[in-house]
């Protein structure tokens, strides 16, 4: 899914990888608009934009909820539309310096005089100056950062705009801020001081995604930039278009760092992790296609396989049936022809060589991406967050009652005890378990299957034949399987993960990823891991399942096929069409409900029409790299 057409939602997870470091130019253009409606102006920037209908049987709360907002500090304006109601938010300035030191967030403090030692020009170097300059990455920190301190403010003061103050912290941490304060706001009763990080305790109504997720508001979401150009220098928007999310752009450098400047850290490293990976992936495509081509070309000399497929020579032998059982019979050794083809294409001499290659090219792989993972880390400054800067999740504070005395910082702090928090990892994880036996019970339904469908023909029947049938029906059949108990489980998952009470978002991502990794992986590969290593081998059980005359190579190549296949054009559908589809429908039906010519439309109305970014859609990314990986 594009990332320029969704709507991306800065929440507590995207805190971990942005900070207010060597950008000190907003990102968008921040201009005074009119309302012709109510004839008035719209406040400046536009930070985030809360949608609700004007039908809403909720007012009360909405109206609560927006009073407590500015309560806690915040600047909001209503847009009245036909059916919806659009609330622009913009948090001052001021606001953002108190929230920024409540959760540790880095401010530029000082300017890097260090000179930087180049290295001696490399090949890649070289090619990197044949990029456009507009898309070349800065490879100096431009400034030292901290985390803000008002009682220091001095030192930070240096460095803020003072021609237009509510410039100076780049959009993407205002609206990392304004959200924080949407996150922690209560909606069950009118405030009378602000109360974002205490006076909270008991009360559950709170925060603006459990607003939308009871249906009262209908979308929360930061606004895009514009396309074109800004004081004669274009926006990122639009330099991001141009040379990164058109399809025409597939082979060309990621513009990494507008990249982060636009949509934070946390996108940026997916983004660069996925070049990164592509490109690593060029060699060993290459070294894999060349002993395919050798196996295909070399086949025709290849003694053994014409011995077989020769039905005048050694084909026409007659040899004994695989099993004891009155389904098999004997059989031509020529008719396992097609099989010892396709098994000497995938499993030629030059296989052990690809299969070396590839355990160095792994290893070589995951060193050169820490590597770069590190430089990236330095250069945007994120390398000691998680140690130092993480706060607690809203999640957690709401859940938590128990509270305690943090030994290090004195201050209290909510707290699960040992017993509470045992039990429910106890729990989770059986869940995880009982999940992966069924799938393991669903595999062995798979392979009564084959098995049923083997003895329903009959014994003249073709072998070939047969066994090509049975193996491509049960993959397709597996494929299913494994999509629908992926869906399921992703919402398991989450689930199990929220009922464990993580203290952080790092430690929320880490149950999770150790869930789905493990059920995926069985998922995914347990039908595989049977034909390759059990299958044929059981042959004391009353049911055997016996491998075709040549292996079960070809077999596994078949089952390989089409489960990887099937899944990426399942995946393409889901990522490329589908939203597609559903942005143009959204983008007619608002255009018939607001009657307004869609050229004309205000930016918060065109990206409220956009299909939203959800917390997970960037672990469900990486999620698909790590199952293709293994």
């Amino acid at each position: 899914m594009n990332a320029l057409e969704s709507k991306i939602l800065p929440n507590s997870k995207d805190k971990a990888y942005s900070n207010l470091n060597d950008e000190m130019t907003p990102l968008r253009e921040t201009h005074v608009q009119t309302d012709t409606t109510n004839n008035r102006e719209i406040i400046d920037i536009i930070d985030f934009v809360l949608v609700y209908e004007k039908e809403n049987k909720q007012k009360e709360v909405i109206d609560t909820f927006l009073y407590n907002l500015l309560v806690n500090g915040l600047e909001t304006q209503e847009k009245q539309e036909e059916k919806q109601v659009f609330v622009l938010i913009k948090i001052p300035f001021e606001k953002c310096l108190e929230i920024a030191e409540k959760i540790k967030h880095k401010m530029p403090i000082e300017k890097n005089n260090l000179d930087r030692y180049d290295l001696p020009d490399s090949i890649w170097n070289r090619f990197e100056s044949l990029r456009p300059i507009e898309i070349v990455r800065e490879r100096k920190r431009r400034y030292f950062t901290a985390p803000y301190n008002s009682s220091i403010r001095y030192k930070f003061e240096k460095y803020f705009d003072k021609n237009n103050i509510d410039q100076t912290i780049p959009t993407k941490d205002r609206c990392l801020l304004a959200y924080e304060i949407l996150s922690r706001t209560t909606y069950s009763k009118r405030l009378e001081d602000p109360a974002i990080f205490s006076g909270n305790d008991n009360d559950r109504n709170i925060g603006i995604d459990r607003l939308i997720a009871q249906g009262i508001f209908e979308a929360c979401y930061p606004i895009h930039e514009d396309y074109g150009f800004v004081d004669e220098k274009k926006t990122n928007r639009q330099l991001l278009w141009e040379y990164w999310a058109r399809p025409k752009n597939w082979a060309i450098y990621q513009p990494i760092f507008i990249i982060r400047q636009y949509f934070g850290e946390k996108l940026a490293f997916y983004f660069s992790w996925l070049g990164f990976y592509t490109t690593w992936l060029v060699l060993p495509s290459i070294v894999g296609l060349l002993v395919f081509l050798y196996g295909a070309i070399t086949l025709v000399w290849d003694r053994p396989t014409n011995e077989i497929c020769d039905p005048s020579g050694m084909g026409n032998l007659t040899m004994c049936p695989l099993c004891d059982q009155m389904m098999c019979q004997s059989w031509k050794l020529s008719e396992s022809c097609f099989y010892s083809k396709i098994s000497y294409i995938v499993d030629n001499p030059f296989t052990v060589f690809f299969s070396v290659f590839m355990a160095v090219w792994t290893v070589l792989f995951i060193e050169f991406w820490k590597r770069e993972q590190s430089k990236l880390q330095f250069e945007w400054d994120v390398i000691d967050f998680e140690k130092k800067n993480e706060i607690l999740r809203p999640e957690f504070e709401l859940k938590v009652n128990t509270k305690r005395k943090n030994p290090i910082t004195g201050e209290e702090e909510p707290y699960v005890p040992f017993l509470k928090r045992f039990t429910r990892y106890f729990f989770s994880f059986s869940m995880v378990i009982l999940m992966i036996f069924l799938v393991v019970a669903l595999v062995i339904g798979v392979i009564a299957y084959r098995v049923s469908l083997i003895m329903a023909f009959p014994r003249e029947t073709d072998q070939t034949w047969i066994s090509l049938m049975t193996s491509v029906s049960a993959a397709c059949i597996n494929l299913f399987l494994i999509i629908i108990l992926s869906r399921f489980y992703s919402w398991l998952a989450v689930k199990l993960t929220d009922f464990e009470y993580h203290k952080t978002d790092s430690k929320y991502e880490n149950s999770l990823t150790i869930k789905m990794y493990l059920f995926q992986f069985v998922n995914f590969y347990a039908s595989i891991f049977y034909i390759a290593f059990f299958k044929g081998r059981f042959r004391e059980s009353k049911i055997i399942e016996m491998c075709n005359q040549s292996g079960c190579l070809s077999e596994l190549c078949i089952q390989l096929a089409i489960i990887m296949i099937g899944k990426q054009i399942l995946n393409n559908i889901q990522e490329i069409i589908y939203p597609l589809a559903q942005n143009y429908w959204t983008r007619k039906i608002s255009h018939r409900c607001n009657k307004k010519d869609e050229k004309n439309q205000s930016r918060w109305i065109e990206d409220y029409n956009l299909m939203s970014w959800t917390n997970l859609t960037l672990f469900d990314e990486y999620l698909e790299m790590g199952k293709n990986i293994k």
